[in-house]
């Protein structure tokens, strides 16, 4: 991944952190990249979560499931993609946004090779392969 995307996810991020969905809980973002593209991005929203990918239900829907629904018409067919997690508090302070176990599985059966996390270390990433 470049650092370059990062860098723009993170700005991303922080740009619109006054304007998530969920101001009291955990702000989290994710953005679906191909090709060294940033393709789309969303965030954790309130919602009816998807039970039978085994999410729990208490009332959110995870970013990475809504950017890779937004980004479905748009990326490359048959081509592999990776993720990008950040989390932020209130403050604008970066957090650990590891993806859940659900998330994980779910990128890793649509073809996502790498998913990126910031670790709550200031600005750092760190990834794990699908």
């Amino acid at each position: 991944m470049n650092k370059k995307i990062l860098k723009q996810c993170l700005i991303i991020s922080e740009k619109n952190n006054h304007k998530h969905p969920d101001q009291d809980g955990y702000r989290h973002f994710a953005f679906v990249v191909q090709n060294e593209k940033i393709i789309e991005w969303a965030t954790n929203t309130i919602g009816e979560p998807i039970m039978f990918l085994g999410y729990p239900s208490y009332g959110k829907v995870h970013a990475e499931f809504n950017a890779l629904n937004k980004a479905r018409g748009i990326m490359a067919r048959y081509s592999r993609f990776e993720v990008v997690n950040i989390r932020i508090t209130k403050g604008g302070l970066i957090r650990n946004s590891c993806p859940c176990k659900n998330c994980f599985d779910f990128l890793a059966s649509h073809g996502c090779s790498k998913i990126w996390f910031t670790t709550g270390l200031d600005k750092a990433f760190a990834r794990v392969e699908c």
